[in-house]
């Protein structure tokens, strides 16, 4: 390919264009709610007690703090903190004063590790960028934490020497789609747009945009990664898909087995979501309450314990700073009747249903008596 004239200026997109995430950018947004609720879980709003419920307040403040700037004559942008702060506000308002200011900067720390955890250099990007010539290098987002946030996160994944520095949406409150993030660079840094070059897959903030304004435009929106991508944000908004979907990667893998186990190494596999996802509701409770201790009571809790120990070291980040599971032997004699909470009916249907049929002796000795 020939190499492309030289320009002034080349700016370059961050999101899906040096960087992509394994996820939906809204799913970051998810694990923030779970980590408020594990923060402040008693002070959070009944009609926002579970994570999903808090990720859709957190958008309803999006959207209010988008139309306030623009009725203010910017474009619709809107800065992390300030948006953190409204959502802890109407989220959690009985978190005392003297507590806010702390939980506001740990918040704000984690969506950035967490960000910078769930993200990856784009395999083609530099190929791309090495055939531009310019004299001048930076990134420009549309994005809501501020420049030096993203250039921190570019520099974990070995991306900054390229950029002498960038410019985020949120901090100037004009962005890409609009053209007036443009402008203001071409103003400020006195570059005629005939010598902007812009890089990224926006087909309106990256390319019509900048076209319009008589810049060069370069999209780069490979479709693999597209495709990748509206996959991703039809598992966030839709279980049912969600599930098919780690049903069909639990029925990809291949056991290195023969024989009759491999029919049991199929059903293990089947049911290993629902096993995954009671260790997670293990793990969010526990980091909630804040044990000292972690005990799995024989014999069921033996398996969940390994399904919790599996969990951990396969995803350490969910899992950092919570105790180490702990195998308890217990017998149904001693650990049943102490969990009654009367002796109806219904109370009995617990030991019922697991053994229908017994007679009176065992009965008793489950009692205890």
């Amino acid at each position: 390919m020939a190499r492309a004239p030289a320009f002034e200026l080349c700016s370059v997109d961050v999101w899906d264009t040096l960087l992509r995430r394994r996820c939906h950018p809204d799913a970051v947004k998810l694990h923030l709610a779970n980590v408020l609720l594990e923060r402040a879980g008693t002070q959070v709003a009944a009609v926002a007690g579970h994570a999903q419920a808090l990720l859709k307040l957190r958008l309803r403040v999006v959207a209010g703090q988008a139309r306030a700037s623009r009725a203010q004559g910017f474009d619709d942008e809107y800065a992390l903190a300030e948006v953190l702060d409204e959502w802890l506000l109407r989220a959690a308002p009985g978190v005392p004063a003297t507590k806010r200011e702390a939980l506001l900067r740990e918040l704000a720390e984690e969506e950035w590790r967490h960000e910078a955890y769930v993200s990856q250099p784009d395999a083609g990007i530099a190929g791309v960028l090495d055939r531009i010539q310019a004299r001048r290098w930076m990134f420009v987002s549309d994005f809501y934490m501020p420049a030096e946030r993203l250039f921190a996160l570019l520099h974990t994944h070995g991306l900054a020497q390229r950029f002498a520095d960038g410019v985020s949406s949120c901090e100037l409150k004009l962005n890409k789609r609009s053209g007036r993030l443009f402008r203001h660079l071409h103003e400020t840094l006195h570059v005629a747009p005939a010598q902007h070059c812009h890089v990224g897959d926006h087909a309106v903030g990256d390319v019509a945009a900048p076209r319009k304004l008589g810049m060069t435009a370069v999209r780069y929106a490979p479709a693999g990664e597209a495709r990748a991508r509206r996959e991703r944000e039809r598992w966030l908004g839709n279980r049912r898909a969600l599930f098919r979907e780690l049903e069909h990667r639990c029925a990809a893998l291949k056991p290195e087995l023969d024989g009759p186990a491999v029919q049991a190494w199929r059903y293990g596999t089947t049911l290993a979501p629902l096993f995954a996802g009671f260790a997670q509701f293990i793990a969010e409770n526990t980091r909630r309450e804040r044990p000292q201790r972690l005990l799995f009571c024989t014999r069921e809790g033996e398996i969940f314990a390994r399904a919790y120990a599996t969990l951990a070291q396969a995803y350490p980040r969910r899992f950092q700073g919570l105790p180490a599971p702990e195998r308890f032997e217990v017998s149904r004699e001693t650990t049943f009747s102490a969990s009654l909470a009367g002796g109806s009916a219904q109370d009995m249907q617990r030991l019922w249903r697991a053994f229908p049929q017994q007679s009176l002796r065992a009965w008793g000795q489950s009692l205890g008596l």
